[in-house]
């Protein structure tokens, strides 16, 4: 049944890939000739369907399940009366000291020769604990039940310069030049997003852009997000699997566990 849950929850992103993919991955930017800055933001974009969301609410959710239902199962084959108390549950732990709390909450009548892995899979282990696997899954689980569906961010992976026209010509060797400055995602998906800023600069303050003659296609790359959780940039084919490698490695780890005395 754990093995199921982990199934169903993969089935559950490649629906996510294939309705990214239906969408469509085209958009159109515009630079919007302005003094002192330049604006290059979006004129268009793919409208990502809301199935999308619900589906990797779904996806994530079932990650989460897995974690707990290991928990639970081992816990109650380790309880000889009462069974697991309503506390009992895989914890994700992003600091140590908070690790003795957690196993006298969490994993009460846990086998002890187990432990070990539930406490290496923990966040706390990593430089940057909010970058950890279980941190997002559990995150975005908590806040797409409790809050908001689960939002969608475009981040730009190559912002191409558009060919820019000025009000006279371009002298480099005068010391003309043009500042350009990004701005962080993730982007949200609507039209007017701005995506990176240009300044002409000259010695005599006089260089002015006034049109584009063209801008190449932009690669993107599209992925969730949640409240403070970064969507790092990662496709969301790549992420994903790593999120299922996460509890899948978890699973076979302790899966040994449930042979024990049988």
């Amino acid at each position: 049944s754990i093995r199921a849950k982990l199934e169903w929850a993969m089935s559950q992103s490649a629906a996510v890939e294939a309705l990214i993919d239906r969408a469509g991955n085209d958009t159109v930017l515009n630079l919007h000739a302005e003094h002192p800055w330049s604006r290059l933001t979006f004129a268009s974009v793919p409208k990502l369907p809301v199935e999308a969301r619900l589906a990797y609410a779904d996806f994530m959710h079932n990650l989460r399940s897995v974690l707990d239902h290991l928990v639970w199962h081992l816990v109650d084959l380790n309880t000889e009366r009462g069974g697991p108390s309503v506390d009992v549950a895989f914890p994700i732990v992003t600091k140590l000291k908070a690790w003795p709390a957690a196993v006298g909450n969490k994993l009460r009548g846990f086998p002890e020769e187990w432990l070990e892995v539930i406490e290496w899979t923990q966040p706390f282990h990593y430089d940057d604990p909010h970058n950890h696997p279980a941190y997002f899954i559990h995150h975005v689980d908590i806040a797409s039940k409790h809050h908001n569906l689960v939002g969608f961010g475009m981040t730009a992976a190559a912002i191409p310069h558009p060919t820019l026209v000025f009000n006279r010509p371009f002298d480099t060797e005068a010391g003309d030049r043009v500042e350009a400055i990004d701005e962080p995602g993730p982007f949200d998906f609507k039209e007017g997003e701005h995506l990176r800023s240009y300044r002409p600069v000259s010695p005599a303050n006089d260089l002015r852009i006034i049109g584009v003659e063209g801008i190449g296609e932009m690669m993107a790359v599209f992925g969730p997000y949640r409240d403070n959780v970064d969507f790092r940039g990662g496709a969301v084919p790549e992420r994903n699997a790593a999120y299922g490698v996460y509890v899948a490695s978890v699973l076979e780890a302790l899966a040994p566990a449930f042979e024990v005395g049988t």
